[in-house]
């Protein structure tokens, strides 16, 4: 009796694993394309892509873990069906109403996951993303800048040039920004300066 339902318990959590990959992969495209887009109206810089996507998927999982048990125990009880396993185990005496035992083992293991990714990880990734984005706000060498080169402003009509850079990519020399609004050009030049978040 064990044993049949450890393997019913095996079952299930790999067809809550399986389909949980799937899941994720499939909302990892659809994060991606939209953190793309955020990185073409300059929102995010390019050098974060990366970390903002994992940050991203993170908070994701509360969403896709309860989908995915369902998804997998459907799928999962529809196969023993399909292979007559549920037909052999009726024949020794293990009807479907002795499944409960190996669903509530799996279903309590989730909700734990699901309890911990709401109320801690997703959270915690929503806050680091945040604070990433903002310290890449305070940095120019986070956002792609490079001192000796000229930068193309992201979103806006413009370049931007600075002759040196301190390592943090807070203060910076010989600036040069040149922006095209409306039919007016700007320039802007600057001796020295430091880099501050409004």
């Amino acid at each position: 009796m064990l044993l049949i339902e450890r393997y019913l318990l095996r079952q299930f959590a790999a067809s809550f694993l399986a389909v949980a990959t799937v899941l994720l992969l499939v909302g990892m495209g659809g994060l991606f394309t939209d953190l793309v887009g955020e990185i073409a109206l300059g929102k995010v810089p390019p050098g974060l892509l990366l970390s903002q996507l994992g940050l991203r998927v993170l908070g994701f999982l509360p969403l896709l873990f309860p989908l995915s048990l369902f998804l997998g125990l459907l799928l999962a009880i529809g196969r023993l069906y399909a292979d007559s396993e549920m037909a052999v185990l009726a024949g020794v005496g293990l009807g479907p109403q002795k499944l409960w035992r190996p669903i509530a083992a799996l279903v309590l293991a989730v909700v734990v996951l699901i309890a911990f990714t709401t109320l801690w990880l997703a959270p915690w990734s929503a806050e680091r993303a945040q604070k990433s984005l903002d310290e890449a706000s305070r940095s120019f060498l986070v956002a792609g800048l490079e001192p000796g080169r000229f930068i193309e402003l992201p979103g806006r009509d413009g370049i931007l040039y600075v002759g040196d850079l301190t390592p943090d990519g807070t203060r910076f020399k010989q600036l040069f920004v040149q922006t095209e609004r409306e039919g007016r050009l700007d320039v802007i030049t600057a001796h020295s300066g430091q880099l501050t978040l409004e």
